[in-house]
């Protein structure tokens, strides 16, 4: 059903475009959005074989070949464009946030993604023509990858479209595209690109560390000394992971981010939610959380005084985020891990939403693990992992309790106060969160018969 409702947004009028919703008023999300519509298409890969997909991507990457050398009213390179109108593909003409450097990121990735299943496929042929094109003159991966080279240092929108600054999200969606063209230019023989951008990502690498982690906050700052707690940073994590480590689900400064943002949104801290109070009340699992704290756009709701609400994308990919942890930390091959001061109060938050009792054995456990560094034991190790998925379920069942009555079509927000559905209907990104979410839940499960 989710999945249907999903790809009623994809290859508009066979355009290739994405619509980001079907709303046209209060508000107007009728446009192709660059980063909406790549995070959206990567998503099929979740969920569909390459005969199932193969007609929607190469619709997506036919309009992709036309964004990057269309015509820019607004005097920018035409890269850095946030949206365009549908179904004509023209550059949105009005004023709007600019620079948005991850949408041009992003549907680089969703392609050399692409370009990666044909290669093993045999392809190599349909991928030097269509997708990794040597010439960075002509439509392809490379005029995009050439660009993240340029600019990545410069300033960027965020993908809330409200802040100009040094992004986390922009940053972590650049680096794996250039990792990601890296692996595909040495398949391709293109081996002194494949060094550059290597050498480029490294400098991004840099850039995060030197310049987004607050250790007295114990928060990756998503855009420092401005808005630092910001739900795009668990979302920068799942669409910027490179399998590698680097800023994923289970390094511990993730988790400690992702341990403040539950903690500022939770019912007792951050009352303007009430939502949350009542489905506690319920006995509902889970937590909603917005955007960032303070926020105040209300989805074009009219009769709510100007602030914000719980997201349905920020909540299901929070989801994602306990999921991914789990399965990262099983996939390390060990039976323990270290609890350390950073670590902790992810990992009692999950013993806490997952329903699991903090009891003393684990109290201590957690405990020597900061004062020792002693890992867990065996059985406590598992636990702590069907806490992790736990949590994960936990949140997708109070996100499934709004959205039900509504037949699951996924709006933009959960109203704060009523829990009813506002914003943006069928929101396209809503949806990618959600099968996004239920594939990494899938995946854990299939990973430990233990669970």
């Amino acid at each position: 059903m989710i999945q249907g409702y999903f790809e009623d947004n994809l290859n508009v009028d066979n355009t290739g475009a994405v619509m980001a919703s079907p709303s046209t008023t209060m508000p107007n999300y009728f446009f192709h959005w660059q980063r909406d519509g790549a995070i959206s298409m990567s998503k099929l890969f979740d969920y569909k074989s390459p005969a199932e997909y193969e007609t929607l991507l190469e619709s997506y990457k036919n309009w992709v070949h036309s964004a990057q050398f269309a015509s820019d009213p607004n005097g920018e390179d035409i890269r850095g464009e946030p949206k365009f109108y549908i179904p004509n593909g023209s550059c949105y003409d009005k004023g709007w946030m600019r620079p948005q450097n991850d949408g041009m990121a992003l549907r680089t990735v969703t392609l050399l993604l692409w370009a990666k299943g044909l290669l093993a496929a045999g392809k190599e042929d349909y991928v030097k023509s269509n997708i990794y094109t040597m010439d960075p003159n002509e439509p392809g991966v490379k005029h995009d990858l050439e660009y993240i080279q340029q600019i990545w240092s410069n300033d960027s929108g965020d993908p809330w479209e409200e802040i100009k600054a040094q992004v986390f999200f922009v940053k972590m969606t650049m680096r794996r595209a250039l990792y990601l063209g890296a692996q595909i230019a040495t398949a391709l023989g293109d081996n002194g690109a494949a060094q550059s951008y290597s050498s480029t990502a490294k400098q991004i690498e840099d850039d995060i560390n030197n310049k987004h982690w607050n250790s007295q906050t114990g928060v990756v700052m998503e855009i420092p000394q401005q808005r630092e707690l910001d739900s795009a940073m668990h979302l920068a994590v799942l669409y910027g992971n490179n399998g590698d480590g680097f800023y994923s689900p289970s390094y511990e400064r993730v988790q400690s981010s992702v341990a403040v943002l539950i903690d500022t949104f939770s019912s007792s801290k951050y009352p303007d939610f009430s939502i949350n109070a009542k489905d506690d009340q319920l006995g509902l699992p889970g937590i909603l959380v917005g955007r960032y704290p303070n926020d105040v756009y209300n989805g074009g709701n009219t009769s709510q005084p100007s602030s914000g609400n719980p997201w349905i994308l920020c909540s299901s990919s929070l989801a994602e985020i306990f999921y991914r942890a789990a399965a990262e930390h099983i996939a390390d091959g060990a039976t323990s891990f270290k609890i350390t001061k950073t670590n902790r109060r992810f990992l009692e938050i999950a013993v806490q939403y997952g329903s699991f009792l903090l009891n003393q054995t684990v109290a201590d456990a957690l405990n020597k693990g900061i004062a020792s560094g002693n890992g867990l034991e065996e059985y406590l190790f598992r636990s702590m992992m069907r806490a992790l998925a736990a949590t994960g379920d936990g949140i997708l069942l109070r996100v499934r309790h709004h959205v039900a009555p509504y037949n699951f079509h996924l709006s933009e927000q959960i109203n704060k106060d009523d829990g009813l559905t506002q914003g943006a209907r069928d929101l396209t990104w809503s949806y990618g969160t959600v099968i996004g979410a239920m594939k990494a839940r899938s995946d854990l499960y299939a990973s430990a018969n233990w669970l």
